[in-house]
């Protein structure tokens, strides 16, 4: 099977420095990054530690990053010609913002080769993965849709790890037309890199993602306009400790990434904002008139369950990479 790997075994961040510039018209098992960000870097450092003979292709859009990208390791070689990145590639992953991901399908569609796999790492589905279906079959390849559950605050290929997609959940999503033989492949690729897979269809991708993790984001981001954005915020913010900081950690994330997460998934977001109004409502009755019993009850409600999906997230954990 293609994009077979082992699984990253250190945390260095960068690997080595290639010796030369790699062509990438030669070839050998060749994959294709079109952005080199926090999530293509790391894709890039994966790969090149765990299947070191095939080659790592990034697109740039600003050529004055190209030695850098090829000089830190993350790709064999960068360029800033779209059609050079994907030329006879036999994986195309796109690592851009949801938004443009249409208008950059359309550029490589002459030159993608026959039976090549193209993927995504976006965060919202099912508008995107039937439109891109379309347009990359008619290249003769196929398209099926990748979102890992990983990443950072921090923005950048100067943030990629190597390590950062070990333990990480990476939800598949097939479009109509996906071969079984692709699904696989998928997932043999992504769990060379060290995730857990799960096969989910795009609707019910953004429904349950729009709620886990989407909604999430909009709270974090929402608290931290509500304490630092209001009066005396800057007196409040020198109390903020440690559970402020850790609550909205996730707020300091990409402006332009989440802007374009909210405009794909509002409809389901705007489901989950209600759903979650009505249960701060609920909250707010307890707080006017709940007993202390009911109040302990939620806390200890809360803490049950977040212990149980610890425990369970442990334990998949530890199934996926035993320790000897």
């Amino acid at each position: 099977m293609p994009f077979q790997g082992s699984i990253p075994g250190d945390d260095h961040r960068l690997a080595n420095v290639p010796s030369q510039r790699l062509s990438c018209r030669v070839h050998r098992q060749k994959t294709a990054l079109i952005g080199v960000g926090l999530l293509g870097g790391s894709i890039g450092l994966a790969l090149k530690k765990n299947n070191p003979d095939g080659a790592v292709c990034g697109y740039v859009r600003r050529s004055e990053r190209i030695e850098w990208m090829e000089f830190s390791g993350i790709v064999d070689r960068a360029t800033a010609d779209i059609a050079e990145a994907v030329t006879d590639s036999d994986l195309i992953v796109f690592c851009t913002p949801v938004a443009s991901m249409i208008d950059l399908a359309e550029q490589i569609k002459p030159y993608i080769k026959p039976g090549c796999i193209v993927t995504d790492v976006g965060s919202v589905k099912e508008n995107l993965v039937y439109e891109l279906e379309t347009i990359i079959s008619e290249s003769n390849a196929y398209f099926i849709g990748s979102h890992p559950m990983a990443g950072s605050e921090k923005m950048g290929a100067e943030n990629a790890r190597n390590d950062l997609f070990i333990n990480a959940l990476c939800i598949l999503t097939p479009g109509r037309k996906t071969p079984e033989k692709v699904v696989k492949q998928m997932q043999l690729f992504w769990e060379g890199l060290g995730s857990r897979t799960q096969v989910m269809n795009p609707e019910l991708h953004d429904e349950w993602v729009g709620k886990a993790s989407h909604l999430p984001h909009l709270m974090a981001a929402q608290l931290v306009h509500f304490v630092l954005g209001s009066e005396n915020s800057n007196e409040i913010g020198k109390i903020c400790g440690a559970g402020f900081k850790d609550t909205t950690r996730i707020a300091s994330g990409s402006p332009e990434m989440w802007k374009d997460i909210v405009i794909s998934n509002r409809t389901n977001l705007k489901q989950s904002v209600d759903e979650f109004i009505n249960k701060s409502l609920e909250l707010k009755s307890l707080l006017e008139t709940g007993s202390e019993k009911e109040l302990y009850q939620f806390f200890e409600q809360a803490k049950i369950l977040r212990d149980a999906w610890c425990r369970q997230r442990d334990k998949e954990d530890d199934d996926l990479h035993p320790i000897d």
